[in-house]
């Protein structure tokens, strides 16, 4: 099964680690882009949490509670840029794989209370903080690699040197 999977599969995607040497300018937009990922990141899960407890909780039945969740509307990403307008210098897709990221956590949440989820059960999302030092964030789309000059285009970043010393094959999926 796991052959014909991957022969039909157009192309394969591979992560490099890579060690980069950013500006100043581009450290700086950099943090910013660290810290705008953890906000969105945190207000998916507060608007979410927030839902959860004042509206489905009370709810006693189960069908209700998956008519409340359908209709529910939490913020768009535009409308966190309107709110929040510095969202706007920092790169788009960070901000969509952040939103993408609590989604997600909050899907495995329920699977794992369902008992639909295979492995060990998964508690409610955590909320990232700043005092820990694993941040990060993820660019949705494949970046420019120039091994000769052993720069990487981001976006919004532009040029950035890097150093790496391993395989230089395959097509990309940029990790920061």
């Amino acid at each position: 099964m796991s052959n014909k999977l991957v022969s039909q599969a157009e192309t394969q995607h591979r992560a490099l680690k890579l060690r980069i040497y950013p500006t100043k300018e581009q450290e700086i937009l950099i943090n910013k882009t660290f810290g705008c990922c953890r906000q969105i990141y945190n207000n998916r899960l507060f608007e979410r949490n927030e839902f959860y407890e004042k509206v489905i909780r009370p709810e006693p039945d189960k069908k209700k509670q998956k008519a409340l969740w359908k209709k529910a509307h939490f913020s768009s990403e535009k409308e966190m840029k309107e709110k929040f307008p510095y969202l706007a210098e920092v790169s788009s897709q960070a901000l969509c794989s952040a939103t993408m990221f609590a989604e997600q956590a909050y899907k495995n949440f329920f699977s794992s209370i369902k008992g639909k989820r295979a492995g060990a059960a998964v508690g409610k999302p955590k909320f990232k903080s700043k005092k820990s030092h694993d941040f990060s964030y993820r660019e949705c789309m494949n970046v420019g690699l120039n091994w000769s000059e052993r720069t990487v285009k981001v976006p919004k970043l532009g040029k950035v040197r890097f150093r790496h010393s391993g395989n230089k094959k395959g097509k990309l999926d940029f990790f920061l």
